[in-house]
């Protein structure tokens, strides 16, 4: 069956709207698309002159995946991607602590759809041709100086005046046009940690089997250790390890969030951990240095209007332990979507982006609370309770204990954000 088919499950408005995206990355074109699917007519403003052509590997989780055959993508990016078949968790020294065979049939038997690893460019790439394909306008080199939000329009850098009837902004998580809607400038804060990233490609490791052979296995591999740990996965087919390390932020006051990363000084922080790791991260030519950001809660994801809207990380940038900041861009662009296809007349745009904001805020801010557990419980310093979090992580090979599929996990990997929105909107219709 053509996956494409699934999209006429979402709600097709009759009264077409035009809705201006500022921002064309990953969320913006997300919500782009799922907007158009409902029916609208859609614009995406982009700053860049181009689609990104750098980054690095993504995980999108069951709860995000399922949404890409909604909007006509799952095909094209079942080619892209790579559905991982092993899950392994390790001491910071290699000792295994629980794994899981089987891990891509088992993920999908139990929540219908499977977890994916793909690269951001891929992903970006496969984004724009789909915008295309549905008759989206992406203008790039489209800086936006100004929003007015009673029309609502916007005004870009060269003085072109866009006007719609919805904006959406979807900056990501240093978006200038923020405060618009908020009513004051809210700023990215410091987490205390920081991250290195980077890719390894297969053909590095030549001359290194045992590194070759580790790079083909498909697995999803995670080792925990006091105050760091790192996740390396495999993108394109398995024809590159994406690696992350995360660790204590020592990025000095006043200076750039995102660095190219000194490879040495990356090396050192882990030159005690597991020796296969340490080989690996050897092999590495370069490394970006991250500063991790996130937002504190924000009063309001939409104008007093009703007209213009926050998503992705332009409202609720977060810390990246429990790989879902992909997800939660990608649930409001869903939402939003089906909420804006449920719209008979202009004056249900409202009522419409209230429900969004309603059902956004609450996923969201129960998903940073779990993130800041899982950040406490993976980078434990005290010996005492890292023993007691790796006995945890040793009972998941029991197949029935909480750890092979945590709390946590069940209500972030079933979610169905359609769903979710239809059994709102038919609670509480406009």
């Amino acid at each position: 069956m053509d996956d494409r088919s699934p999209i006429t499950s979402i709600p097709f408005s009759q009264c077409r709207l035009h809705v201006l995206i500022v921002g064309g990355g990953l969320f913006g074109l997300a919500a782009a698309i799922s907007i158009a699917c409902a029916g609208h007519q859609t614009t995406v403003l982009e700053t860049h002159s181009g689609p990104h052509e750098v980054g690095a590997g993504l995980q999108s989780s069951p709860n995000s995946t399922r949404l890409w055959a909604k909007w006509g993508m799952s095909n094209v990016l079942r080619s892209l991607a790579a559905a991982p078949t092993g899950l392994q968790i390790n001491d910071f020294n290699g000792r295994l602590l629980a794994q899981r065979h089987n891990y891509d049939v088992e993920v999908e038997r139990r929540y219908g759809s499977q977890l994916w690893t793909v690269h951001r460019v891929d992903l970006q790439k496969a984004l724009v041709n789909r915008a295309y394909e549905l008759g989206i306008g992406i203008e790039y080199s489209s800086r936006v100086d100004d929003i007015d939000l009673a029309r609502p329009s916007v005004r870009t850098q060269d003085g072109q005046l866009h006007s719609g009837d919805v904006v959406v902004i979807a900056e990501g998580v240093w978006s200038t046009h923020r405060p618009d809607v908020v009513g004051k400038p809210v700023y990215p804060e410091p987490t205390g940690d920081m991250a290195y990233r980077m890719t390894i490609d297969y053909e590095q490791l030549e001359g290194h089997d045992d590194l070759q052979a580790w790079m083909q296995e498909m697995k999803i591999r995670i080792w925990i250790g006091p105050g760091a740990h790192a996740v390396a996965y495999p993108v394109r087919q398995s024809s590159q390890m994406n690696i992350v390390l995360l660790v204590q932020d020592d990025f000095k006051k006043g200076q750039a969030p995102k660095a190219v990363g000194d490879v040495a000084e990356m090396r050192e922080h882990f030159d005690c951990w597991d020796p296969i790791l340490i080989k690996m991260l050897g092999v590495a030519r370069t490394v970006q240095k991250w500063r991790l950001m996130q937002l504190p809660p924000l009063e309001t994801w939409r104008s007093q209007q009703g007209t213009t809207v926050l998503g992705g990380d332009s409202c609720h940038a977060i810390l990246p332990y429990m790989a879902q900041g992909l997800s939660m861009g990608l649930e409001d662009a869903a939402v939003l979507g089906y909420l804006l296809g449920r719209v008979t007349h202009k004056g249900q745009i409202t009522k419409a982006t209230h429900m969004y904001e309603r059902l956004r805020v609450a996923r969201t801010t129960r998903m940073r609370e779990e993130t800041h557990k899982h950040a406490r419980h993976f980078h434990t310093a005290e010996p005492e309770r890292r023993k007691e979090r790796d006995a945890e992580f040793s009972r998941s090979f029991d197949p029935n204990s909480t750890w092979s599929h945590p709390k946590e996990q069940e209500w972030i990997w079933s979610y169905d954000a359609y769903k979710e929105a239809h059994e709102a909107y038919m609670t509480d219709p406009f």
